[in-house]
């Protein structure tokens, strides 16, 4: 049984290959069209140029009856528009291989789209789906995923969290240091409830909010532990951050100014203005007046701005006051 990955990407002869390919898989476009997969993984972008395209109707005439199945990843990013769009694109792929609706199991799988199993629930998922595949509802079938739990041991005594332990030892040491450990149960009960942050997170690993690095270390260290019978990491987990690196750039608007960088300084720098500061301030070392840095929308050139005004070479440069605001 072949299969391929068909996306912008693929390259269009074998002898352009770069990737390992797996024992069945076609890793070439003429290889796919010579002789079409039995599974072909693809976007909807390339789909579309599947059923335009003159050099890729090969592919739907060796296939002609023969579509069977249909599965659409993360099914709840079509929404409005884009799942009507999506509807009438697999209409048009049950037309371009000459099979009907009854004859193709569309198959959605979506880790968000559902709530829990609520009926209504259910209910909007099937009419979602049908309304999607082209189908009743009554062809519809909701099968919702359970968490696989690694089975844990007992909770035992509260005892100190070890940290060296926790850099050192090997994933079935970390198991069984954690997996009893009632602070780790304690903390997988309330994950599984909602997202914690790190200090409500080293509030119930040490009863006090002051050792996120800690708990840090705590949590990579459960995510890494595994149970040696079944095989399971006993606290998986992932992590929203939200970094920004620079508050913004500064920069001084004399082009003689002393205090550039070196790099800036050069004979072969286009650079037009004096230093750069990343912290915001009124004047240069200089004397000159510091305005923070932006971009062009349209060229992309850079200029120093004052909020309140322009400031023009020979010109009086603002007050103090009004390059704060």
């Amino acid at each position: 049984m072949r299969y391929a990955l068909y996306t912008g990407l693929t390259p269009e002869k074998p002898s352009l290959i770069k990737n390992v390919l797996g024992r069945a898989e076609l890793g070439d476009r003429r290889s796919i069209r010579e002789h079409p997969p039995s599974i072909l993984i693809t976007n909807v972008t390339m789909l579309e140029y599947l059923l335009l395209r003159s050099r890729d109707q090969p592919i739907l005439e060796r296939s002609q009856g023969l579509l069977r199945w249909i599965v659409l990843d993360e099914a709840h990013s079509y929404v409005g528009a884009q799942a009507a769009e999506m509807a009438l694109l697999l209409r048009r792929v049950r037309a371009a291989f000459a099979v009907q609706a009854e004859q193709v199991q569309v198959i959605a799988t979506s880790a968000t789209i559902s709530d829990g199993g609520a009926q209504k629930t259910d209910d909007k998922l099937k009419r979602f789906v049908a309304d999607l595949a082209g189908t009743s509802e009554s062809r519809v079938c909701v099968i919702h995923g359970q968490e696989d739990e690694p089975e844990l041991p007992a909770a035992g005594d509260d005892l100190p969290l070890q940290h060296q332990l926790m850099h050192e030892g090997s994933e079935n040491v970390l198991w069984e240091c954690l997996a009893s450990h009632p602070r780790i149960h304690h903390l997988r009960r309330e994950l599984k409830k909602a997202s914690l942050r790190l200090p409500e997170i080293s509030q119930i690993l040490y009863d006090k909010p002051s050792h996120p690095e800690q708990a840090q270390a705590v949590l990579d260290a459960a995510a890494r532990a595994r149970d040696p019978n079944g095989g399971r990491l006993l606290l998986p987990w992932r992590a929203h951050l939200f970094h920004r690196a620079l508050g913004g750039i500064w920069v001084c608007v004399n082009r003689s100014c002393q205090h550039r960088d070196r790099e800036l300084a050069a004979m072969d720098s286009d650079w037009e203005f004096g230093g750069v500061w990343l912290t915001q301030r009124d004047r240069c070392e200089c004397g000159a007046p510091v305005f923070e840095l932006h971009y062009c929308s349209e060229c992309g050139t850079p200029y120093p701005c004052c909020p309140q005004r322009v400031w023009r070479e020979g010109a009086s440069p603002p007050p103090a006051r009004d390059s704060r605001r």
